[in-house]
């Protein structure tokens, strides 16, 4: 059961959600910030799912009231919701606001322009038009509103009004690319950068330890949602390689029902026997054994998404592919890190062959000098310093 505690003065309020993130941003914040935190997590709810933390629960109608009598000096939004998006207006000026972004609250909204043909890959796309096409209610809506109803039913979405967001002084995005392109996109939207993520090598990700002997198989996608792109991946898949004895491990324990089922037809169909859905949750030590039967891993999506798992992955010294278009590609090949495409991008496609031992130490490097305990803390501070100063 968790813990809910009446909230006390702080001087940095924040805003989440039940979400499994939480609980690591709680360690790395109180490290930083022993006792000068406080933690309002809006559910609906009375025992959460996912927090074990000591923090205050809110309901959703109950959020601006809560945040304007809590007398905090800052507030982090820790992702920003459509519910937490109303708070923002009633802020006082002198509050400083902190939006840590997840992805999903920030892609629709500001960074579609650099994605014009949408986050989704052909078949996905007809995937979805056949759930829509399903559904008499939804028909009637695209019939009502034409092409900007089937945009947004299939996740496009118009560029963002950042005067909405005119309250936020500082936008922390997974990585600094897509801060830059939410700047290039957005005229007047000026909230200053810094660097921050969810997380530590250390604490949360295993540890470094000597590189386990890797599996043959592969891990595909990293949820039962439509971003993940998991049709095309699995045809993709099927005409490139022969998989033999290996395994498509494929996780769909969080997300769409509806998505979840079309992603078993379609594994079953291109991947036949190779195919290895996960539909339930699993233990910290059981997923970490299973992963560790995976030397390859190949997720599908064109944003930023599943970072966590892929840089877990590194650590293991897996082999790593991303489509050509995910701003996760160009970020760690700026950095010099060994990944590779799956698309058709024109890059040389390996086979499915071990990165060498310099290569997986060249990739653990470069995680840990992104998410190691002690840069991690760093990040944390500095947030915390311009946060708090007066």
């Amino acid at each position: 059961m968790n813990i809910s505690v009446m909230m006390v003065m702080s001087d940095i309020l924040h805003l989440a959600l039940d979400e499994k993130f939480i609980d690591m941003a709680y360690a790395q914040f109180e490290r930083a910030f022993l006792g000068g935190n406080s933690w309002l997590i809006v559910t609906n709810n009375n025992d959460m799912r996912y927090v074990k933390s000591p923090v205050d629960i809110c309901r959703g109608k109950q959020i601006a009231d809560r945040v304007m009598r809590s007398g905090s000096n800052a507030v982090v939004f820790h992702s920003l919701s459509a519910s937490f998006l109303t708070v923002l207006d009633n802020i006082p000026a002198n509050v400083k606001v902190a939006w840590i972004g997840w992805g999903y609250d920030y892609y629709s909204r500001m960074l579609m322009q650099a994605f014009p043909q949408g986050l989704l890959l052909p078949k996905t796309i007809n995937l979805k038009q056949d759930e829509l096409k399903s559904n008499l209610l939804q028909l009637k809506r695209i019939y009502g509103f034409g092409r900007r109803a089937v945009s947004r039913l299939l996740g496009y979405s118009k560029k963002f009004d950042a005067k909405s967001l005119d309250k936020v002084d500082y936008f922390l995005p997974v990585i600094d690319e897509e801060y830059e392109l939410a700047r290039s996109l957005n005229h007047g939207f000026n909230a200053k950068y810094l660097p921050w993520n969810y997380g530590t090598v250390e604490d949360d990700w295993g540890g470094v330890t000597d590189f386990e002997k890797m599996g043959d198989d592969l891990l595909v996608g990293n949820s039962a949602s439509y971003e993940n792109n998991h049709v095309d991946l699995f045809e993709y898949i099927a005409e490139h390689y022969v998989l033999g004895k290996r395994k498509a491990v494929v996780p769909l324990s969080y997300g769409s029902d509806a998505y979840r089922a079309k992603v078993l037809d379609a594994g079953k169909y291109y991947l036949g026997d190779n195919f290895m859905p996960l539909l339930d949750f699993m233990d910290k030590q059981s997923y970490n054994d299973l992963l560790g039967r995976c030397g390859y891993v190949f997720m599908g999506h064109l944003r930023q998404q599943a970072l966590g798992n892929i840089c877990i992955m590194m650590l293991k010294g897996a082999r790593i592919h991303l489509h050509s278009q995910n701003p996760l590609f160009r970020w760690f090949s700026k950095r010099g890190a060994v990944v590779n495409t799956w698309d058709d991008s024109g890059e040389l496609k390996p086979r499915l062959t071990p990165l060498t031992v310099e290569q997986k130490l060249l990739n653990q490097s470069i995680i840990m000098s992104n998410w190691g305990r002690d840069v991690q803390d760093k990040k944390t501070k500095a947030l915390v310093d311009v946060l708090i100063a007066s």
